[in-house]
């Protein structure tokens, strides 16, 4: 073969090969799309990921049962009334003297000291083995200090002759109950009731 036949043979074939720029852009060409993909399949395994994740519900809240208030007829609420009249009158002879208010004001004190006391010795005593007797705690209550009643005497003795007749313990309480009743039927219904009543204080209106 001639010079020039090798010559124009070699020059085929490097024609032929490709260029180290041209393999060099393929494969940046390959790696971008292998990028790409890994980039892709990543980002769906992490979705797929989050998805399965079991998720912890929140407790649901039992809601709170509503509070039916009954309706209070005028009638049993002078039956309540009389009858906490009766608690006063410790004679039962229709009247509530300031004394015998006093000795009911103690007694109910000295009632509710013994009842916290009981809860207390129920507490303590924790292996219900009787070591705190009852006796010893029962030493415990202390003798009730003088009590107060002329807010209430005030309240109820309209005639300020120091004793409370069933008649004046009806005209204050009822005057409450008429005021409270809007619609004046007699009755006392839960809408008719304040939302929240500040509580009593016992103490004489002033006009």
């Amino acid at each position: 073969m001639s010079l020039q036949s090798q010559a124009m043979k070699a020059q085929n074939t490097y024609n032929r090969q490709p260029s180290l720029k041209h393999m060099l852009f393929v494969g940046y060409a390959i790696g971008i799309v292998a990028f790409t993909q890994s980039t892709n399949g990543y980002a769906a395994q992490s979705a797929s990921a989050k998805t399965n994740v079991p998720q912890n519900p929140k407790p649901a809240v039992p809601a709170k049962p509503a509070v039916t208030v009954p309706d209070l007829p005028r009638a049993d609420f002078i039956a309540l009334m009389d009858a906490d009249f009766k608690k006063r009158d410790l004679d039962q002879n229709g009247k509530a003297t300031r004394a015998e208010m006093e000795e009911f004001a103690k007694r109910a004190a000295a009632t509710a000291a013994q009842e916290q006391n009981r809860e207390l010795f129920q507490r303590l005593d924790a292996d219900k083995n009787g070591l705190i007797t009852p006796a010893e705690f029962a030493a415990l209550i202390p003798a009730p200090k003088f009590i107060d009643v002329s807010a209430e005497m005030i309240r109820f003795d309209s005639n300020r002759d120091q004793i409370i007749t069933l008649v004046e313990y009806r005209t204050t309480t009822l005057a409450n109950f008429d005021r409270l009743d809007l619609d004046k039927d007699g009755i006392l219904t839960a809408a008719e009731l304040p939302k929240k009543e500040k509580p009593a204080t016992n103490e004489p209106s002033t006009r």
